[in-house]
């Protein structure tokens, strides 16, 4: 199995990279679209949610959220 990477795209969505499951507060499963990576909206604007129907463009959405630097 290969392994998930969740990319935070800035002032965009999540790209999710990899085998994943998607289920809704019922248990019902989303069906995915093909290919290995999907995008989750996380600007709550998205008329597809949990999916990105790229409404963050038109909300002018900003998330700058940066890996905290820790040093060694």
């Amino acid at each position: 199995m290969s392994e998930v990477e969740i990319k935070v795209r800035r002032n965009g969505p999540y790209k999710v990279t990899g085998p994943v499951r998607i289920v809704d507060p019922e248990g019902n499963e989303f069906v995915l679209p093909e290919g290995d990576s999907i995008v989750l909206c996380r600007c709550g604007n998205s008329r597809t949610k949990p999916f990105c129907d790229k409404s963050h463009r038109e909300a002018c959405f900003v998330a700058d959220d940066l890996s905290p630097r820790v040093a060694t």
